[in-house]
């Protein structure tokens, strides 16, 4: 049951909206720390925190110590960024995380899920749960994923890019910023 909850959580962390923000000049990278959990991430724009603490069910939010959700949505380009720890109950489900946001992302796109390769990286010392995926959606043109889940003891983090597969900008700057994830004490 909890890793269900903690599945629901993450899933929501991404689907829950995305606020517009101020970008930064195409050249300019700029390092931000998006949350005390100690998540940091390199980005050409802003990311917007949104809380979705309150969207939570009562059994999941008694679960969560901490977490912080940021977004950037610059038209049908959407990054996401989250950081969350977890009360000594939960057991922290990567293989679970992924799965889930894979399916509820299809789901909302009302399209499958093909092409997806997983593989275990290091990044910045850390180990990284990488996901790459294209959904076909029925209505629209297909779009790609790239996402990444982290964790260290009862944290998790996720951060991940989805785009129109025909903009090599766009998928440059999600595999920037997934390259630069860090996690600070």
């Amino acid at each position: 049951m909890e890793r269900k909850l903690l599945v629901v959580l993450l899933i929501a962390t991404f689907f829950i909206g995305a606020c517009k923000d101020k970008k930064l000049p195409p050249a300019e990278w700029k390092r931000s720390t998006l949350s005390n959990l100690g998540l940091s991430v390199e980005t050409p724009f802003v990311f917007k925190e949104k809380s979705i603490e309150d969207q939570l069910t009562p059994d999941v939010r008694k679960l969560v110590k901490e977490m912080h959700s940021f977004f950037e949505e610059q038209g049908e380009n959407f990054y996401g960024a989250t950081a969350a720890e977890y009360t000594a109950e939960v057991t922290v489900s990567v293989e679970g995380a992924i799965n889930g946001a894979i399916q509820e992302m299809a789901s909302k796109a009302k399209g499958t899920v093909e092409n997806r390769k997983d593989e275990v990286k290091m990044i910045n010392g850390n180990q990284a749960n990488c996901t790459t995926a294209t959904i076909a959606r029925t209505d629209k043109d297909k779009m790609e994923l790239q996402m990444v889940v982290l964790t260290k003891g009862q944290c998790i983090y996720q951060v991940m890019g989805l785009y129109r597969p025909d903009k090599d900008d766009v998928r440059k700057t999600a595999k920037r910023m997934i390259a630069s994830i860090e996690l600070k004490p």
